[in-house]
């Protein structure tokens, strides 16, 4: 925010040089003719850029004018104005700013030489305080809007000059960061009467001179009522969508748990298969060894029956060497024992040669399904 703090005043009408110090709200007052509209004047001259009708706080029809103001009008028949020579006036507001912390002056410098017409000027000089030093010199001279420009280039301060009243507007309108309608709002807050009438009070001072376009209006509210509806019909549209959003995020999610239970099926399936392979694994290695076993038993029969083989054939030749009936018949005996011991382990061959092709059988079975699956 920026904060006007002090009113600096020189050759401006009865004030030849006036400070006033601003401390947030003040009230002006006095007597008739004691200078509050002439104050006034001078505040809306500065933050309008020169866009004022002076006077018109105190009478709606005023009729000062700016020389009036510079040269001091008395009206009178012995002196018409206090300052008849060339002459130079001031005005400079001070105002803080609570962001940067810093002052800064915005004001008015006039020359108005004898017999000729004021020039206006409006400045922003930053970083500085309104003090009557920057304008006056230590013998009482006021200095013209050159020296004034040359001393603050002196003192190293930074300042805008705006040479028309549209520039120096601008100037006050980015300064305050205002609506371009600011200058034209201060003019008419400042001009007023006692307020009898508070609607006409704020339609003619505080708010712009615009006619009511009554079809226009009419228009805009069958409009609204149309968006009205619109609105009603996107929403309840809004609502189905949302209701459908939910059903479609559920049927995601209902999916998403069916994969992961047929995926933890598919594992347990996966388990049982690998420990139906080992089960079926350990028991081919059995029936492998098994069958070694069996293998290994049937070459010991072979090589048994083979001996006894050798044994008859040996017991035949000797009973054909002997001609003694005794012992023929001991022989014949031998041979009848080893014959039946013969025929005992044949059997037991041939039994254990059946199982073990029953059990291939059964292997090679469980290694087909197995492969299936």
């Amino acid at each position: 925010m920026k904060q006007l703090t002090k009113i600096l005043l020189i050759n401006w009408h009865m004030f030849s040089c006036s400070e006033i110090n601003v401390r947030n709200n003040i009230l002006i007052t006095g007597h008739n003719g004691a200078g509050k509209s002439t104050l006034l004047d001078a505040v809306q001259y500065v933050l309008t850029g020169g866009k004022t009708k002076f006077n018109l706080a105190a009478n709606e029809d005023g009729a000062r004018k700016l020389e009036g103001y510079v040269r001091g009008r008395l009206g009178t028949e012995s002196q018409e104005y206090l300052r008849t020579k060339d002459v130079t006036t001031h005005i400079a507001l001070e105002f803080f700013d609570e962001e940067e912390q810093k002052h800064f002056v915005l004001g008015a410098v006039i020359d108005l030489p004898e017999g000729g017409k004021p020039r206006e000027n409006f400045y922003l000089a930053k970083r500085i305080t309104a003090d009557k030093d920057l304008y006056i010199r230590m013998t009482g001279e006021i200095l013209t809007k050159g020296q004034f420009e040359r001393n603050l280039k002196r003192l190293k301060i930074h300042f805008d000059f705006s040479s028309t009243k549209e520039e120096a507007r601008r100037l006050v309108i980015s300064t305050f960061s205002v609506n371009p309608k600011y200058t034209e709002l201060v003019r008419r807050a400042l001009a007023f009467k006692p307020i009898g009438n508070l609607n006409e009070f704020m339609y003619r001072f505080l708010l712009p001179e615009e006619r009511i376009n009554i079809d226009s209006l009419r228009q805009n509210v069958l409009e609204y009522r149309r968006f009205e509806g619109t609105l009603k019909e996107q929403r309840e549209r809004l609502a189905i969508l949302e209701k459908i959003n939910d059903g479609i995020y559920r049927h995601g999610e209902l999916l998403a748990e069916q994969a992961v239970n047929t995926y933890i099926l598919e594992l347990i399936r996966i388990e049982k298969n690998t420990a139906l392979k080992e089960t079926l694994r350990e028991q081919m290695k059995e029936k492998e060894r098994e069958r070694t076993v069996h293998e290994t038993s049937k070459e010991r029969l072979k090589t048994k029956l083979n001996s006894l083989l050798n044994q008859i054939a040996g017991i035949q030749a000797q009973m054909n060497a002997l001609d003694a009936n005794g012992r023929i018949a001991s022989l014949q005996e031998r041979e009848r024992g080893l014959k039946e011991r013969f025929g005992e382990n044949e059997k037991w061959a041939e039994e254990t040669a059946r199982l073990l092709k029953k059990d291939i059988g059964i292997l090679n079975d469980l290694s087909v399904s197995h492969s299936l699956t």
